[in-house]
Protein backbone atom coordinates (compact mmCIF):
# COMPACT_ATOMS: atom_id res chain seq x y z
CA UNK A 1 0.00 0.00 0.00
CA UNK A 2 2.93 2.31 0.75
CA UNK A 3 4.62 1.67 -2.54
CA UNK A 4 1.29 2.47 -4.26
CA UNK A 5 0.78 5.51 -2.73
CA UNK A 6 4.00 6.29 -3.39
CA UNK A 7 3.99 5.74 -6.54
CA UNK A 8 0.64 7.66 -7.39
CA UNK A 9 2.29 10.69 -5.07
CA UNK A 10 5.20 10.49 -7.72
CA UNK A 11 3.11 10.43 -10.86
CA UNK A 12 0.97 13.58 -10.16
CA UNK A 13 4.05 15.40 -9.53
CA UNK A 14 5.20 14.69 -12.57
CA UNK A 15 2.07 15.70 -14.60
CA UNK A 16 1.76 18.78 -12.72
CA UNK A 17 5.28 19.89 -13.63
CA UNK A 18 4.56 18.91 -17.17
CA UNK A 19 1.06 20.86 -16.57
CA UNK A 20 3.47 23.83 -15.43
CA UNK A 21 5.94 23.51 -17.92
CA UNK A 22 2.99 23.58 -21.12
CA UNK A 23 1.67 26.65 -19.62
CA UNK A 24 5.38 28.37 -19.41
CA UNK A 25 6.14 27.14 -22.73
CA UNK A 26 2.54 28.24 -23.92
CA UNK A 27 3.37 32.11 -22.63
CA UNK A 28 7.10 32.77 -23.67
CA UNK A 29 5.60 31.41 -27.74
CA UNK A 30 2.92 33.86 -27.30
CA UNK A 31 5.51 36.46 -26.04
CA UNK A 32 7.51 35.97 -29.15
CA UNK A 33 4.96 35.99 -31.69
CA UNK A 34 3.55 39.35 -30.21
CA UNK A 35 6.74 40.64 -30.32
CA UNK A 36 7.23 39.63 -33.94
CA UNK A 37 3.51 40.81 -35.13
CA UNK A 38 4.91 44.19 -33.24
CA UNK A 39 7.78 44.94 -35.20
CA UNK A 40 6.65 44.04 -38.28
CA UNK A 41 4.04 46.75 -37.67
CA UNK A 42 0.64 44.38 -37.10
CA UNK A 43 0.34 44.71 -33.61
CA UNK A 44 -3.37 45.71 -34.45
CA UNK A 45 -4.48 42.30 -35.33
CA UNK A 46 -3.88 41.56 -31.64
CA UNK A 47 -1.87 38.04 -32.56
CA UNK A 48 -2.60 37.54 -28.12
CA UNK A 49 -6.18 36.65 -29.22
CA UNK A 50 -4.81 34.02 -31.18
CA UNK A 51 -4.06 33.21 -34.41
CA UNK A 52 -7.50 32.41 -35.88
CA UNK A 53 -9.09 35.60 -34.83
CA UNK A 54 -5.79 37.58 -35.77
CA UNK A 55 -6.39 35.64 -39.26
CA UNK A 56 -10.05 36.94 -39.27
CA UNK A 57 -9.28 40.43 -38.22
CA UNK A 58 -6.45 40.38 -41.14
CA UNK A 59 -9.30 39.24 -44.09
CA UNK A 60 -11.73 41.84 -42.97
CA UNK A 61 -8.83 44.38 -43.37
CA UNK A 62 -8.02 43.16 -46.50
CA UNK A 63 -11.63 42.88 -47.74
CA UNK A 64 -12.55 46.67 -46.69
CA UNK A 65 -9.09 47.75 -48.11
CA UNK A 66 -10.96 45.97 -51.76
CA UNK A 67 -14.18 47.46 -51.13
CA UNK A 68 -15.96 45.06 -49.45
CA UNK A 69 -17.89 46.25 -46.46
CA UNK A 70 -18.40 44.15 -43.85
CA UNK A 71 -17.23 40.91 -44.72
CA UNK A 72 -18.02 39.34 -41.30
CA UNK A 73 -20.13 35.84 -41.77
CA UNK A 74 -19.18 35.47 -45.27
CA UNK A 75 -15.74 35.23 -44.97
CA UNK A 76 -15.67 33.01 -41.59
CA UNK A 77 -15.69 30.08 -44.29
CA UNK A 78 -11.93 30.87 -45.19
CA UNK A 79 -10.23 30.10 -41.77
CA UNK A 80 -12.25 27.06 -41.83
CA UNK A 81 -14.95 28.31 -38.90
CA UNK A 82 -18.18 28.90 -40.59
CA UNK A 83 -21.00 26.46 -40.03
CA UNK A 84 -23.84 25.65 -42.03
CA UNK A 85 -26.77 28.82 -42.48
CA UNK A 86 -30.28 28.05 -40.34
CA UNK A 87 -32.42 26.40 -43.30
CA UNK A 88 -35.69 28.60 -41.94
CA UNK A 89 -35.49 31.96 -40.06
CA UNK A 90 -38.21 33.99 -39.07
CA UNK A 91 -39.10 37.96 -38.48
CA UNK A 92 -41.42 38.43 -35.71
CA UNK A 93 -42.73 42.35 -35.75
CA UNK A 94 -44.67 42.48 -32.50
CA UNK A 95 -45.37 45.97 -32.30
CA UNK A 96 -48.43 46.55 -34.49
CA UNK A 97 -47.41 50.21 -34.94
CA UNK A 98 -44.04 49.38 -36.75
CA UNK A 99 -46.01 46.60 -39.10
CA UNK A 100 -48.09 49.32 -40.02
CA UNK A 101 -45.26 51.69 -40.93
CA UNK A 102 -44.72 51.92 -44.58
CA UNK A 103 -41.29 51.20 -44.01
CA UNK A 104 -41.51 47.76 -42.66
CA UNK A 105 -41.91 46.18 -45.95
CA UNK A 106 -38.97 47.85 -46.65
CA UNK A 107 -36.99 46.46 -44.10
CA UNK A 108 -38.31 42.84 -44.49
CA UNK A 109 -37.83 43.01 -48.09
CA UNK A 110 -33.61 43.89 -46.83
CA UNK A 111 -33.51 40.87 -44.73
CA UNK A 112 -35.29 38.20 -47.04
CA UNK A 113 -32.62 39.66 -49.52
CA UNK A 114 -29.93 38.62 -47.21
CA UNK A 115 -30.72 35.76 -45.88
CA UNK A 116 -30.86 34.78 -49.75
CA UNK A 117 -26.74 36.03 -49.56
CA UNK A 118 -26.39 34.07 -46.83
CA UNK A 119 -27.94 30.87 -47.66
CA UNK A 120 -30.89 31.15 -45.56
CA UNK A 121 -33.76 28.98 -48.08
CA UNK A 122 -36.77 30.09 -45.73
CA UNK A 123 -37.72 33.13 -44.50
CA UNK A 124 -41.39 33.68 -42.15
CA UNK A 125 -42.25 37.30 -41.69
CA UNK A 126 -44.97 37.78 -39.20
CA UNK A 127 -46.75 40.22 -37.43
CA UNK A 128 -50.22 39.24 -35.43
CA UNK A 129 -52.77 41.41 -37.42
CA UNK A 130 -51.29 40.72 -40.94
CA UNK A 131 -50.28 43.81 -41.92
CA UNK A 132 -47.34 42.58 -43.92
CA UNK A 133 -49.55 39.59 -45.64
CA UNK A 134 -51.75 42.77 -47.28
CA UNK A 135 -48.69 44.16 -48.46
CA UNK A 136 -47.65 41.30 -50.41
CA UNK A 137 -47.80 43.26 -53.82
CA UNK A 138 -45.52 46.21 -52.14
CA UNK A 139 -43.14 43.38 -50.70
CA UNK A 140 -42.47 41.97 -53.80
CA UNK A 141 -41.37 45.56 -55.03
CA UNK A 142 -39.26 46.38 -52.23
CA UNK A 143 -37.62 42.55 -52.46
CA UNK A 144 -36.82 43.74 -56.45
CA UNK A 145 -35.74 47.12 -55.45
CA UNK A 146 -33.60 45.96 -52.67
CA UNK A 147 -31.84 43.40 -54.92
CA UNK A 148 -31.07 46.70 -57.34
CA UNK A 149 -29.74 48.41 -55.28
CA UNK A 150 -27.23 46.01 -53.62
CA UNK A 151 -25.43 44.94 -57.33
CA UNK A 152 -25.85 48.91 -57.91
CA UNK A 153 -23.51 49.35 -54.54
CA UNK A 154 -21.50 46.40 -54.80
CA UNK A 155 -20.27 46.08 -58.39
CA UNK A 156 -17.58 43.18 -57.46
CA UNK A 157 -20.26 41.14 -56.02
CA UNK A 158 -22.13 39.90 -58.70
CA UNK A 159 -25.74 38.67 -57.15
CA UNK A 160 -26.75 34.91 -58.61
CA UNK A 161 -30.34 34.79 -60.12
CA UNK A 162 -32.62 34.27 -56.96
CA UNK A 163 -36.32 32.53 -57.11
CA UNK A 164 -38.77 33.99 -54.81
CA UNK A 165 -41.90 32.49 -53.99
CA UNK A 166 -44.21 34.46 -51.49
CA UNK A 167 -46.74 32.59 -49.98
CA UNK A 168 -49.43 32.21 -47.92
CA UNK A 169 -51.73 30.30 -45.42
CA UNK A 170 -55.58 29.87 -45.97
CA UNK A 171 -58.15 30.07 -43.55
CA UNK A 172 -58.37 25.72 -44.04
CA UNK A 173 -54.48 26.02 -43.07
CA UNK A 174 -53.83 25.56 -46.77
CA UNK A 175 -50.13 27.38 -48.25
CA UNK A 176 -50.85 28.96 -51.46
CA UNK A 177 -48.22 30.39 -53.38
CA UNK A 178 -49.35 34.56 -53.93
CA UNK A 179 -46.37 35.50 -55.86
CA UNK A 180 -43.25 33.98 -57.84
CA UNK A 181 -40.64 36.12 -59.64
CA UNK A 182 -37.33 35.98 -60.28
CA UNK A 183 -34.41 38.87 -59.40
CA UNK A 184 -30.11 39.19 -59.72
CA UNK A 185 -27.86 37.50 -61.87
CA UNK A 186 -29.05 38.93 -65.35
CA UNK A 187 -32.80 39.39 -64.45
CA UNK A 188 -31.23 41.97 -62.29
CA UNK A 189 -29.89 44.23 -65.55
CA UNK A 190 -34.03 43.68 -66.50
CA UNK A 191 -35.58 44.99 -62.95
CA UNK A 192 -32.82 47.39 -63.01
CA UNK A 193 -34.11 49.39 -66.77
CA UNK A 194 -37.70 48.78 -65.83
CA UNK A 195 -37.45 50.88 -62.70
CA UNK A 196 -34.73 53.31 -64.67
CA UNK A 197 -32.17 52.48 -61.79
CA UNK A 198 -29.45 51.88 -63.75
CA UNK A 199 -28.30 50.38 -67.67
CA UNK A 200 -28.34 46.86 -68.71
CA UNK A 201 -24.79 45.86 -69.15
CA UNK A 202 -23.87 43.31 -72.04
CA UNK A 203 -21.31 39.91 -70.95
CA UNK A 204 -19.86 38.16 -72.72
CA UNK A 205 -21.93 34.95 -72.66
CA UNK A 206 -24.71 37.20 -73.13
CA UNK A 207 -27.13 35.65 -69.93
CA UNK A 208 -24.95 35.29 -67.05
CA UNK A 209 -27.75 33.09 -65.34
CA UNK A 210 -26.90 30.21 -67.33
CA UNK A 211 -23.96 29.90 -65.66
CA UNK A 212 -25.22 28.95 -62.18
CA UNK A 213 -29.00 27.71 -61.75
CA UNK A 214 -31.02 30.40 -59.91
CA UNK A 215 -31.32 29.42 -56.01
CA UNK A 216 -34.54 29.70 -54.39
CA UNK A 217 -36.01 31.35 -51.36
CA UNK A 218 -39.04 31.00 -50.08
CA UNK A 219 -40.72 33.95 -48.23
CA UNK A 220 -43.92 33.16 -46.13
CA UNK A 221 -46.24 35.99 -44.67
CA UNK A 222 -47.76 34.98 -41.73
CA UNK A 223 -50.29 36.05 -39.06
CA UNK A 224 -51.67 34.78 -35.88
CA UNK A 225 -53.31 31.65 -36.06
CA UNK A 226 -51.73 30.35 -39.89
CA UNK A 227 -51.26 27.06 -39.51
CA UNK A 228 -53.73 26.03 -36.94
CA UNK A 229 -56.87 24.59 -38.85
CA UNK A 230 -54.23 22.41 -40.57
CA UNK A 231 -52.74 20.98 -37.39
CA UNK A 232 -56.00 20.40 -35.82
CA UNK A 233 -57.54 18.41 -38.89
CA UNK A 234 -54.35 17.05 -38.93
CA UNK A 235 -54.93 15.45 -35.39
CA UNK A 236 -58.36 14.68 -36.47
CA UNK A 237 -57.51 12.63 -39.26
CA UNK A 238 -55.15 10.44 -37.20
CA UNK A 239 -57.27 10.09 -34.84
CA UNK A 240 -60.06 8.81 -36.59
CA UNK A 241 -58.03 6.29 -38.25
CA UNK A 242 -55.90 5.60 -34.87
CA UNK A 243 -59.86 4.62 -33.82
CA UNK A 244 -60.88 2.77 -36.63
CA UNK A 245 -57.57 0.25 -36.04
CA UNK A 246 -57.25 0.63 -32.68
CA UNK A 247 -57.34 -3.56 -32.69
CA UNK A 248 -54.64 -4.28 -34.41
CA UNK A 249 -52.26 -1.85 -32.26
CA UNK A 250 -50.51 -2.63 -29.16
CA UNK A 251 -51.14 0.60 -27.75
CA UNK A 252 -53.45 3.84 -28.58
CA UNK A 253 -50.97 6.73 -28.27
CA UNK A 254 -49.59 5.68 -31.73
CA UNK A 255 -49.65 9.55 -33.24
CA UNK A 256 -46.43 10.94 -33.71
CA UNK A 257 -45.51 14.32 -34.48
CA UNK A 258 -43.90 13.07 -37.56
CA UNK A 259 -46.85 11.43 -38.55
CA UNK A 260 -49.04 14.56 -38.28
CA UNK A 261 -46.32 16.86 -40.49
CA UNK A 262 -46.09 13.82 -43.16
CA UNK A 263 -49.92 14.63 -43.46
CA UNK A 264 -49.74 18.35 -43.65
CA UNK A 265 -46.69 18.17 -46.11
CA UNK A 266 -49.03 15.47 -48.23
CA UNK A 267 -51.83 17.86 -48.11
CA UNK A 268 -50.11 21.06 -48.97
CA UNK A 269 -50.23 22.51 -45.58
CA UNK A 270 -47.65 21.84 -43.81
CA UNK A 271 -45.46 25.55 -42.65
CA UNK A 272 -41.70 24.43 -42.26
CA UNK A 273 -40.12 24.63 -38.40
CA UNK A 274 -37.89 27.68 -37.61
CA UNK A 275 -34.89 27.07 -36.49
CA UNK A 276 -33.83 30.83 -35.57
CA UNK A 277 -36.80 33.43 -34.79
CA UNK A 278 -35.47 37.36 -33.86
CA UNK A 279 -38.01 39.34 -32.46
CA UNK A 280 -38.71 42.83 -33.01
CA UNK A 281 -39.97 45.18 -30.91
CA UNK A 282 -39.83 47.19 -27.35
CA UNK A 283 -40.89 44.14 -25.69
CA UNK A 284 -39.25 40.50 -26.12
CA UNK A 285 -42.30 38.08 -26.78
CA UNK A 286 -43.46 36.25 -30.00
CA UNK A 287 -47.01 37.96 -30.67
CA UNK A 288 -48.54 34.90 -30.77
CA UNK A 289 -46.14 33.36 -33.54
CA UNK A 290 -47.65 29.73 -34.49
CA UNK A 291 -46.28 27.49 -31.65
CA UNK A 292 -45.78 24.36 -33.74
CA UNK A 293 -43.23 26.43 -35.85
CA UNK A 294 -41.31 27.24 -32.77
CA UNK A 295 -40.78 24.05 -31.23
CA UNK A 296 -37.07 24.36 -31.94
CA UNK A 297 -35.98 27.76 -32.45
CA UNK A 298 -33.57 29.74 -30.96
CA UNK A 299 -35.60 32.95 -30.01
CA UNK A 300 -33.28 36.35 -30.27
CA UNK A 301 -34.42 39.87 -29.27
CA UNK A 302 -33.02 42.63 -31.40
CA UNK A 303 -32.25 46.00 -28.88
CA UNK A 304 -32.63 48.45 -31.70
CA UNK A 305 -35.79 47.54 -33.40
CA UNK A 306 -36.49 46.66 -37.04
CA UNK A 307 -35.11 50.24 -38.17
CA UNK A 308 -32.18 49.69 -36.69
CA UNK A 309 -31.39 46.52 -38.30
CA UNK A 310 -28.64 45.67 -40.58
CA UNK A 311 -26.88 43.34 -42.74
CA UNK A 312 -24.27 43.37 -39.77
CA UNK A 313 -26.66 42.66 -37.57
CA UNK A 314 -28.06 39.78 -39.11
CA UNK A 315 -24.29 38.36 -39.44
CA UNK A 316 -24.13 38.91 -35.59
CA UNK A 317 -27.32 36.93 -35.04
CA UNK A 318 -26.13 34.38 -37.39
CA UNK A 319 -22.38 34.10 -35.39
CA UNK A 320 -24.66 34.06 -32.19
CA UNK A 321 -26.95 30.84 -33.65
CA UNK A 322 -23.43 29.49 -35.12
CA UNK A 323 -22.25 29.45 -31.37
CA UNK A 324 -25.00 27.63 -29.94
CA UNK A 325 -24.11 24.03 -29.03
CA UNK A 326 -28.07 22.86 -28.35
CA UNK A 327 -30.64 24.26 -30.65
CA UNK A 328 -34.16 23.05 -28.81
CA UNK A 329 -35.57 26.59 -28.37
CA UNK A 330 -33.66 27.00 -24.64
Amino acid sequence: MERDSGFGSRVARYLWSLLNLYFLLRSFAKACVDRAFHAMGLAFLEPRRGLMFAARKSQASVARLIGIQDPGWRWDWIAGERPPPPRCIAAVVNDQDDAMHPRCLTQLANLAVWCTEEGIGHVSMYDQDGSVRAGKERLVEAVVRATVDGHRRNRLHRMRACTYEVRTVDDDGTVRVAARFTCGGAATNKWAELFGIGKKEPTKDGDDSRASAPTKTTVDLLRGGDGGAALLEAARVMTRDVTRNKDSLSNEDSITPRELEDWMERTGRRLPAVDLAIVFGKHFHASAYPPWQLHRAEIYHVDGGLWGFTRKGLRRVLRRYSKTAQRFGK
